[in-house]
């Protein structure tokens, strides 16, 4: 599986797993939740270790700066080989289905997001 996905999924990987579900449901998504985690967090430390060895900052709008075009596109080049690897993941998909979210509320993102991850029936 692609880092790119992994880190797509994750935001909404968090708001499933703040659903109440079926305890088996649940607890597969925990699994789930717990594997992703490593691999986004992974990630995460590594975009980090990038903008330092580039010299990136973050303003606070969430843009980031470079001192340097030379050390934008280096950092740019890390960043999009980094999304770009695959990692070994195993994972089993859950099926969910509307019954089991009840009123409780998830967006077409979010369910784009974690296509691969969960059956939505």
């Amino acid at each position: 599986m692609k880092q790119e996905k992994i880190n797509r999924a994750f935001p909404s990987l968090m708001k499933l797993r703040d659903i109440n579900l079926p305890v088996k449901k649940a607890r597969a998504i925990y699994k789930m939740y717990v594997a992703v985690e490593g691999a986004y967090e992974f990630a995460l430390g590594e975009e980090k270790k990038y903008l330092n060895e580039f010299n990136g900052t973050v303003a606070g709008d969430g843009s980031i700066n470079f001192k340097t075009t030379e050390e934008c596109m280096a950092f740019k080049d890390k960043f999009e080989e980094l999304v770009a690897s695959e990692v070994e993941l195993e994972i089993e998909p859950v099926t969910i289905s509307e019954s089991d979210i009840g009123d409780q509320m998830l967006t077409p993102g979010d369910i784009y997001n974690l296509e691969g991850f969960v059956i939505f029936e």
